[in-house]
């Protein structure tokens, strides 16, 4: 009885590390080129913290932002157009006059973002906040 105990213990803890370990899936060198650049066409910044950050003319076309923290980022005039923003926290963002002509919203989470001359998915560009 008491080593089946462990041995599901130890079945439990050997699962955690290896979900704890797929949390930040981001490429961290991705991460170095925007930060340094701010240019990550086609990067893996999934599952990243980039809350609050001046990301202002970024280009992040076609980079894979799924469930990216972007909360109070400041996104003003970048390119987020063919990105994958699957479940992204986008609160409080500033999206003035943002590209994100096909990019994948599906689940983001949108309170309190500023849409102004933002180009949305569809094509349409949004006024709401002008």
């Amino acid at each position: 009885m008491r080593a089946s105990f462990f041995r599901n213990l130890s079945h439990v803890i050997l699962l955690m590390v290896v979900g704890s370990s797929q949390v930040q899936a981001y490429d961290h060198e991705d991460l170095d080129q925007l930060l340094r650049t701010n240019h990550c066409s086609d990067c893996d910044l999934s599952q990243a913290n980039l809350i609050g950050l001046n990301l202002r003319g970024a280009d992040l076309s076609n980079a894979n932002l799924q469930g990216a923290n972007l909360r109070g980022a400041a996104l003003m005039f970048a390119d987020l157009s063919d990105a994958n923003l699957v479940g992204a926290n986008l609160s409080r963002a500033n999206l003035y006059a943002t590209n994100l002509y096909d990019a994948d919203l599906y689940g983001a989470n949108l309170y309190g973002a500023r849409f102004c001359n933002t180009v949305m998915p569809d094509g349409k560009t949004a006024i709401k906040g002008c």
